[in-house]
C-alpha cells in the first residue's frame, strides 16, 4: 500500500512583496487563514478533503489520513476485518477502483457520508459471470455501507454532486463478435430519487465528458479526451453549447464571478545536470529537466477580455483521470494560492545498477539521476482584486503538485520532495531502491 507522509512545514523566508505596507504574515482578515468556501461542486480528483481528514483510494481500498497527525487507516467499519485481500472474493465493505485504465479513483465526501466507486466481479457468486459496478456510500455517523446504484450494462468512470443531485460519466457498452465487452466515451447521466438515470449530457464523439464547476447559472464542463475545451451548459442541462467556450486550457475553476485557467505561454524551459564525476550510462541516466511554461489566466463568466492572473507556472501535470492544480482561489480573504516556476538542479544521486537493471539493458555503469526542482518550494499569495503578491512563503526541497485546501492556518496539497540528502536519508533506511522523488500529503503553516 502506497505509504503517504504528512507533514506540517513551518514556512521561512517569508517575503513581503506588496507595496501597501502590511505584514507579509497577515491576510485580509488577519491573523491565520480561516477555513476556506466549499465550491457548489462537492469534487475532488484523486481525495476529497474535509473536517482535517483527506480521503482517498489506494492500492484497491478507501483510506483516509488525519492531516493533523499524520495517521493513516482504511475507511471500513468491520472491527474483525484485515484488510488484506483485494480479491473478487473480498468481503472488505472499503474495497474500491476505478474504472479509467487503472488510475486511483474519486472520493467524495457530503457531510458524514463518504461516496466511492466499486466493483463485483466475475466469480463472486459461483456460476455468476457479470461484473456489476456500484456506487457505494459509507455513513460516518453509523459506520454502516449503502448501494445507490449497481448496473451491468454501462460502467462508471466518474461521479460528482451537484445541486443536491448525482451525476455520473457512464460509457456505452459495445459486444464485439466474438462476445468481448468493450465501453466508449462518457455520457453525463443524473441519478433520480427512484434510482433510474436520465441522461443529460450525450457524448456521441467518445470523449467522455466531466464536470467541473458552476457559475452564473451555468455547469461547465470538459472532455477527458480533447484538446482542453470548456464547454457550458444551462444549470438544469436544458441546453448546452456546442462551441466551446475557451479552447487549449488546463486546471480550471470557478470562483467569485470568474474562470481561472491555465494555459501554454509559448515558452519552454531546460535545466541541465551540473557535471559529476565518472563513467555512466548516457542512455539511463538524467540529466537534464525539460518542460513547458504555462501561465495563469482568469476571465469574467460574464463576459470580459482575458486577464493574466501570473506569468510563469510549471508545466501542467494532468493524465486522463487527474488533473493537479498548482493554485487554489481563497475566496474568503481574497487570496490567489499558486506556485511559481523557479526550475532548478538541486543535486544529484549516483546508483549502481542491480540484476533488474542489467536485465532491462543497464550495460555496468552507473547510473546519474538528477534531482530537480520546478518551484524552488515557494508558495506566493496575490491579492486577488489588484493581482499583486501579498507574501511568499518557501520550504526549499518540496515542489507543489496539487494544492487543493487552505484551513486552520495552512495551505495544504500533493508535494514532491526533492531534497536529497532526506532522500538518501530515506534509501538507506527504508530501502527505496532508486527513485529520488517522491509524493507526499503536506501542508505549509501560515506562520
Amino acid at each position: 500500500m502506497k505509504r503517504f507522509l504528512i507533514l506540517l512545514l513551518t514556512a521561512f523566508l517569508l517575503v513581503s512583496c506588496g507595496s501597501d505596507g502590511k505584514d507579509p504574515a497577515e491576510t485580509p482578515s488577519g491573523g491565520s487563514v480561516p477555513t476556506g468556501k466549499a465550491l457548489p461542486f462537492a469534487a475532488a480528483e484523486n481525495g476529497y478533503y474535509t473536517n482535517g481528514m483527506l480521503y482517498y483510494t489506494d492500492h484497491g481500498f478507501v483510506l483516509y489520513v488525519n492531516l493533523d497527525t499524520g495517521e493513516d487507516r482504511v475507511l471500513c467499519y468491520d472491527p474483525l476485518c484485515t484488510h488484506d485481500d483485494e480479491t473478487v472474493t473480498s468481503d472488505c465493505q472499503c474495497i474500491a477502483y476505478h474504472a479509467a485504465d487503472g488510475f486511483t479513483g474519486r472520493v467524495l465526501a457530503d457531510g458524514d457520508r463518504i461516496w466511492f466507486l466499486a466493483e463485483e466481479h466475475p466469480g463472486k457468486i459461483p456460476g455468476d459471470f457479470t461484473t456489476w459496478y456500484q456506487l457505494r456510500c459509507i455513513d460516518l455517523e453509523n459506520m454502516s455501507l449503502n448501494v445507490y446504484l449497481r448496473t451491468n450494462e454501462m460502467h462508471i468512470y466518474d461521479f460528482w454532486m451537484y445541486g443536491g443531485e448525482i451525476y455520473l460519466s457512464m460509457p456505452r457498452q459495445t459486444i464485439a463478435e466474438n462476445g468481448s465487452v468493450s465501453y466508449e466515451g462518457g455520457s453525463i447521466y443524473r441519478m433520480e430519487k427512484n434510482g433510474s438515470l436520465t441522461m443529460v449530457l450525450e457524448d456521441s464523439d467518445g470523449i467522455q465528458y466531466r464536470l467541473l464547476d458552476s457559475g452564473e447559472d451555468c455547469v461547465y464542463y470538459h472532455a477527458k479526451f480533447g484538446n482542453g475545451e470548456l464547454y457550458r451548459a444551462s444549470a438544469d442541462f436544458s441546453s448546452s453549447e456546442t462551441a466551446a467556450v475557451l479552447n487549449s486550457v488546463y486546471n480550471i475553476r470557478i470562483s467569485g464571478g470568474y474562470v481561472y485557467y491555465m494555459k501554454k505561454n509559448g515558452n519552454s524551459y531546460n535545466v541541465t545536470l551540473d557535471e559529476a564525476d565518472g563513467a555512466f550510462n548516457e542512455e539511463i541516466s538524467v540529466r537534464e529537466l525539460l518542460g513547458n511554461e504555462y501561465g495563469l489566466y482568469r476571465m469574467r463568466l460574464d463576459g470580459g477580455a482575458e486577464e493574466k492572473v501570473y506569468p510563469s507556472m510549471p508545466q501542467v501535470r494532468s493524465n486522463s483521470v487527474i488533473d493537479y492544480s498548482t493554485y487554489l482561489v481563497d475566496e474568503e480573504n481574497g487570496l490567489i494560492w499558486l506556485a511559481p516556476l523557479d526550475a532548478s538542479c538541486t543535486g544529484f544521486g549516483i546508483w549502481e545498477p542491480d540484476l533488474l537493471m542489467m536485465q532491462m539493458g543497464a550495460d555496468g555503469k552507473s547510473i546519474l539521476t538528477g534531482v530537480f526542482s520546478e518551484t524552488g518550494g515557494r508558495i506566493l499569495a496575490l491579492d486577488a482584486d489588484t493581482l499583486t503578491p501579498a507574501a511568499e512563503y518557501t520550504v526549499p526541497g518540496w515542489d507543489a503538485v496539487d494544492l487543493y485546501a487552505v484551513e486552520n492556518g495552512r495551505v495544504m496539497g500533493l508535494f514532491r520532495l526533492t531534497d536529497t540528502e532526506k532522500l538518501k536519508q530515506l534509501h538507506e533506511t527504508e530501502g527505496l531502491n532508486s527513485r529520488w522523488e517522491y509524493d507526499v500529503y503536506g501542508a505549509f503553516a501560515l506562520e
